[in-house]
């Protein structure tokens, strides 16, 4: 689907971030050169934590900052379907950058969305480690322990475990 260059803004973002986390077939979006910024952003990467058939998103050419580019970087912590995103030149920090750019990397690469979980969940306990100070690290040990609790989840019932050890 392409809205670019719409001026839909952070309203219009906001409310399309509503049919998306519903939606069943959209695999492709560009909302380019629409003005949208860090509340609009932080509105789409919030329904990308539920959404699983949107595999790229472009971006670019909006005026997001550190907060909508962390608020995607933390949807891209659950979501293991985006394995294309084009922000563009967005104004947000390198570090923000990076975690979008790594997160993105594991979505490609991995063979599973286990794999992409444990993956991540390795990643944000290095994050924490490296995090320059306690809000930084009590961020990333939160989103560690959040996918954790997600990859728990997903293990075999009890009495099917023992069947993956023999």
């Amino acid at each position: 689907l392409d809205l670019e260059s719409n001026n839909i803004c952070d309203a219009g973002a906001t409310a399309f971030a509503d049919s998306l986390r519903i939606n069943s077939a959209l695999s492709e979006l560009c909302l380019s050169g629409n003005n949208i910024g860090d509340a609009g952003a932080a509105a789409l990467a919030d329904a990308l934590h539920t959404n699983s058939t949107t595999t790229e998103i472009n971006l670019w050419g909006n005026v997001i900052g550190n907060v909508g580019g962390t608020a995607v970087a933390d949807a891209l912590l659950t979501n293991s379907t985006i394995t294309e995103i084009d922000l563009g030149i967005i104004d947000a920090n390198n570090d923000v950058k990076n975690k979008i750019g790594e997160l993105i990397c594991i979505n490609r690469e991995a063979d599973s969305r286990e794999e992409a979980r444990r993956r991540k969940s390795k990643l944000c306990i290095e994050w924490m480690v490296d995090a320059e100070d306690e809000d930084q690290a009590g961020a990333q040990y939160e989103a560690a322990v959040v996918l954790a609790l997600e990859e728990m989840e997903s293990l075999p019932k009890p009495e099917h475990r023992r069947e993956l050890f023999h």
